[in-house]
């Protein structure tokens, strides 16, 4: 019990003689409770998005299950990275690097602040063929009850299904639907129901 206390998943109270439930299991348990209703919380609007984008074609893109590709060139990795900032961002550009997948990856730190500065004005990021050469994918992220970016949703495929005139339509449609995917988890500082 005393490490369960010392990492505060339990602590004794010496007024009633008895073990209470800490804060450290308390968010364990809220963690896992948000996870699990988010799943089915989402589906519904992600199905939503993917009818208003036409996404029910097939469009083979190969993608690892737990697969990782630099935060840098992936849509929801630069939805993701456009909350953070300039410090935190040169410290991930300090551990990891501009990795330059694709002739398109923005290879500058430079290029890459303004582009986050761009995505978060317009509410979504473009991977325009910055980590694979036949995928373009836009992305927006979804915030939790702290008003802190929970993941990001995206609608990818190929450039010639997705082409440049298309992007800002699909943009402001998958900003959306994350506004209100993050309403729905009480982001983005939306007032508590009681």
């Amino acid at each position: 019990m005393t490490t369960l206390e010392a990492r505060e998943f339990v602590h004794f109270s010496p007024g009633d003689n008895h073990w209470h439930v800490g804060l450290g299991a308390f968010a364990v348990g809220t963690a896992f409770e948000r996870d699990r209703h988010f799943v089915s919380t989402a589906l519904p609007s992600l199905r939503r998005l993917r009818d208003v984008t036409k996404g029910r074609e097939i469009c083979r893109s190969v993608a690892r299950v737990g697969g990782r590709v630099p935060i840098t060139t992936s849509g929801m990795g630069k939805a993701i990275l456009s909350s953070y900032s300039l410090a935190e961002i040169s410290d991930v550009l300090r551990r990891r690097g501009l990795r330059r997948l694709t002739p398109n990856t923005l290879a500058t730190r430079e290029a890459l602040v303004q582009n986050l500065i761009q995505i978060e004005s317009v509410g979504y990021s473009v991977d325009d063929q910055e980590n694979s050469p036949d995928v373009r994918c836009i992305a927006a992220p979804v915030y939790d009850g702290r008003s802190e970016i929970l993941c990001a949703i995206s609608v990818s495929g190929v450039p010639s299904r997705i082409t440049p005139d298309c992007v800002p339509v699909i943009g402001r449609t998958v900003a959306r639907i994350a506004g209100e995917l993050s309403d729905l988890m009480r982001g983005q500082g939306a007032p508590l129901q009681l």
